[in-house]
């Protein structure tokens, strides 16, 4: 099997447990660990067939979508926060992404919770459908989107 399969098979599966994780956590609000060690798994096959993965973007996306709900929680006066699988879930997806579509990716899974918010009013937010759903955009369409739409 050529390499370029391989890679394809790859992100195949990696969107697969995406769509799993944004069903189970859309119905439970929990995100399966298995499902992070799936991810991470894929990520360490990627690397060894040559394809790039990106450990400053996961590690970046975790302590600052860590601590950025923390701080947005005080200033708006009420509990802000992503759950440990959530940030699990966006540092495993980092490994994906390059640093240049980081930006992209937060402001997507930003905009699709505010929809989430917006159609839902009352309802928590679970929040790894929009992290599946940013991902899965932004690995699509991402470097086609000019950096003064999304930056």
């Amino acid at each position: 099997m050529s390499l370029f399969i391989l890679s394809d098979v790859i992100h195949t599966i990696l969107y697969l447990v995406l769509a799993v994780v944004a069903y189970i956590d859309q119905r439970t609000y929990r995100i399966p660990n298995m499902a992070i060690v799936t991810i991470v798994v894929l990520a360490g096959v990627n690397a060894s067939i040559g394809e790039a993965i990106y450990p400053v973007s996961a590690l970046f996306l975790s302590i600052v979508l860590s601590i950025l709900p923390i701080i947005m929680g005080y200033i708006l006066g009420r509990a802000v926060h992503f759950g440990g699988g959530d940030i699990k879930l966006i540092g495993g997806c980092g490994l994906f992404i390059p640093p240049d579509d980081v930006g992209k990716f937060v402001m997507g899974i930003g905009l699709l919770s505010i929809l989430h918010r917006w159609v839902f009013r009352k309802t928590p937010i679970p929040f790894a459908p929009a992290i599946a759903t940013s991902f899965v955009l932004i690995k699509m369409v991402g470097p086609s989107i000019p950096p003064w739409v999304m930056p």
